[in-house]
């Protein structure tokens, strides 16, 4: 059992894979004080294919064409995950967001470094016509 504040109180690893890219699935304390499981999806770094693909769509003259153009690629590293509804997607990146940082140590003397986010694309607010495949998400950069 690990705890870390009121967001996740357990962990279950999914160990039937030996690939760093397998699932995690946490237990977590929402505000409604239902508990959730929420399954973390690890991806693979994006590749350098990839990444000069990306490069090419921020050339000149695309507006966002400053040196340097690699500042435009947000997400080399990143991960999906899949909550329970619309509440916990929100009380989860909630909590990427609000709590970032935290370099006093806790009782145990660990300290959580927290993540920077420069950007939030909600995909549920988007009119139909603007999501041609259909696929929603919340994506946190």
């Amino acid at each position: 059992s690990y705890e870390q504040g009121a967001c996740w109180s357990s962990i279950s690893v999914d160990n039937s894979s030996h690939s760093p890219w397998r699932q995690q699935i946490f237990q977590c304390k929402f505000a409604e004080g239902v508990q959730g499981l929420v399954e973390v999806y690890p991806a693979p770094v994006k590749t350098v294919a990839r990444m000069l693909e990306k490069l090419s769509k921020y050339a000149p003259p695309h507006p966002a064409a400053v040196w340097p153009l690699s500042a435009n690629i947000l997400d080399p590293v990143r991960i999906s995950i899949v909550c329970q509804g619309p509440s916990q997607m929100l009380q989860t990146a909630h909590w990427f967001v609000a709590e970032g940082a935290d370099l006093d140590p806790d009782q145990a003397g660990h300290c959580r470094p927290g993540l920077s986010v420069c950007r939030i694309k909600n995909k549920f607010s988007f009119a139909p016509e603007d999501v041609l495949d259909g696929y929603r998400d919340l994506k946190l950069y």
